[in-house]
């Protein structure tokens, strides 16, 4: 799986671009309506997940990472603001923007966490497995 994020700030002129490699299996997208995602997004976001060790991310200097809470930060790219991954700091996991991904290799949909914080403006009945907060088990996994 690639990531190529090409930033175009005013009047389209590309700017350098962030590009993400994963050499491994990503998690399928997952919907989450958590109120932190619903407040920096402006709606519910869909995130992809990798390992780590199976990661890269060709210019660091790219991204800027801040804590977004006491247990994960999240990535941005520098150049443009466009958020791109959530990291918490246990484990070997880095969740990244499903939109970030090339349009014919986004990892599909298979559910949706923090359904129960979901506003009342939206509703989703896509037949796709719900939990009120955290995935239960262990969600899909998908090769390149």
């Amino acid at each position: 799986y690639e990531l190529d994020n090409i930033c175009n700030l005013g009047w389209g002129v590309p700017l350098p671009k962030v590009r993400f490699e994963v050499i491994g299996p990503v998690r399928g997208s997952v919907y989450c309506h958590c109120r932190q995602c619903l407040h920096l997004h402006g709606h519910f976001v869909a995130y992809s997940q990798a390992h780590r060790r199976d990661s890269t991310i060709t210019d660091e200097n790219a991204i800027h990472w801040y804590r977004a809470s006491a247990a994960a930060q999240r990535g941005f790219c520098r150049h443009c603001g466009t958020r791109l991954f959530w990291a918490p700091d246990n484990g070997d996991a880095v969740s990244i923007d499903s939109g970030a991904f090339d349009p014919a290799k986004v990892p599909p949909a298979v559910g949706h966490i923090f359904a129960s914080t979901a506003p009342a403006y939206y509703t989703f009945d896509d037949g796709l497995p719900r939990f009120d907060a955290e995935w239960q088990g262990d969600p899909p996994w998908f090769e390149g």
